[in-house]
C-alpha cells in the first residue's frame, strides 16, 4: 500500500482516482451510513414510538473512465489492474475475509472501509478515442471508516486487583488508583467520531483472563486456562466476529458469562482498560488492536 494524493483510492494496491489512468466522476455512500430502524406504529391512535436506530452495512458506488488519450490498447490494460483487484480472489472464497478499500480526502489522514469488492461493470462506447467508462460497487458490513493505521494496548495483569497473580511481599513502586490519567498504562483514545471495534488478544500463561473498558463497563473474558504458549484471539469487529484458539479452534463456547464482545467498543476520546487473571510468572498479557473510527469519510 503506497502514498495517495488528494482524491485518490486504492484497493490491494491498485490506486485511482485523480490524476491517474483511471478516474472517478462519481462516488456515491460515503456519508452517513444508513440507518435501521425499530419504529411501531401505536395501536388505535396518531403516531407510533421510536424504536432502537441501528447502522446498516455501506454500499459505496463508484463511476469513472479509463483515460488514454489515443491510445485504446492502454486505457483497456489500466483498467484490467484495477478489475483484477477488485475481483478479490483470496477474500472472496473465504468466510468472514475482508479487504481495505483506502481513500485520501482533502485535510484527512488516509481513511479505510473493510468489506468486499462487488459489481465491476465497463462500457466501450467511447474505447476508440482511448476512453473506457466503468462503474462498480464495494460492499462494508461495518459501515465505518477506519484509521489507515492499527493501534496497539498491551497490558499486563492489574496489580491492584485481588484476581491478580501477584505474591506478597510486593515491592515498590505499585500502580495504584492514584496515579494521574495521563500516566495510566492503560489507556487507549479513539480520535474518531465513532465507536470503534477492537481485536482482543488474550497471551497466556492465565486463568480465567478477563478484559474490562472502564468508559463502558463492557467486559470480554475466558472461563478457561491458558499455557503459556496460548492465545486466544476475540475478534469483536461488526462482520468478522469470532473468538479462536492459537489461530484455528474455534473456542466461542469458552467465553465467560459477563462477555459481551458484541457491545466491547472503544468509544470517542480516552478511555481506559483493566486486565485481570490468576498467574503467578507475572507474563500474561492482553493486546488490544484498534483503529480510530469514523461515521463519514
Amino acid at each position: 500500500m503506497g502514498e495517495l494524493a488528494d482524491f485518490q483510492w486504492e484497493l490491494s494496491g491498485v490506486p485511482f482516482g485523480a490524476g491517474l489512468a483511471v478516474k472517478l466522476a462519481t462516488v456515491d455512500g460515503i456519508g452517513r451510513p444508513t440507518v435501521r430502524t425499530q419504529d411501531t406504529d401505536a395501536p388505535g391512535e396518531d403516531g407510533g414510538w421510536a424504536g432502537v436506530d441501528v447502522w446498516g452495512p455501506r454500499e459505496v458506488t463508484f463511476v469513472g473512465h479509463a483515460t488514454v488519450a489515443g491510445r485504446p490498447a492502454d486505457a483497456l490494460a489500466a483498467l484490467d489492474e484495477l478489475a483484477a483487484a477488485w475481483d478479490a480472489q483470496d477474500a472472496r472464497r473465504a468466510p468472514l475475509e475482508l479487504v481495505a478499500l483506502r481513500a485520501q480526502y482533502p485535510g484527512r489522514t488516509v481513511r479505510r472501509l473493510w468489506g468486499r469488492p462487488r459489481r465491476f461493470d465497463t462500457d466501450g462506447a467511447d474505447l476508440a478515442v482511448g476512453q473506457l467508462r466503468w462503474s462498480a460497487t464495494f460492499y462494508a458490513p461495518d459501515p465505518r471508516w477506519y484509521a489507515d493505521t492499527t493501534d496497539t494496548l498491551t497490558l499486563g495483569v492489574d496489580v491492584t486487583s485481588e484476581l491478580g497473580g501477584v505474591s506478597a511481599p510486593v515491592t515498590a513502586p505499585v500502580l495504584t488508583a492514584g496515579f494521574a490519567a495521563t500516566e495510566r498504562p492503560g489507556q487507549y483514545t479513539n480520535q474518531g467520531r465513532a465507536d470503534a471495534w477492537p481485536v482482543v488478544r488474550f497471551l497466556g500463561p492465565a486463568l480465567n483472563p478477563s478484559v474490562t473498558n472502564l468508559a463502558t463497563g463492557i467486559t470480554v473474558g475466558l472461563d478457561r486456562a491458558l499455557l503459556a504458549t496460548d492465545e486466544v484471539r476475540v475478534d469483536c469487529r461488526p462482520g468478522s466476529r469470532q473468538v479462536v484458539l492459537n489461530g484455528s479452534a474455534n473456542v466461542s463456547g469458552q467465553l465467560s458469562r459477563a462477555s459481551r464482545p458484541d457491545l466491547f467498543r472503544i468509544v470517542p476520546g480516552t478511555q481506559e482498560f483493566r486486565f485481570v487473571a490468576s498467574d503467578a510468572t507475572g507474563q500474561a498479557r492482553c493486546v488490544i488492536e484498534a483503529a480510530s473510527a469514523w461515521p463519514t469519510l
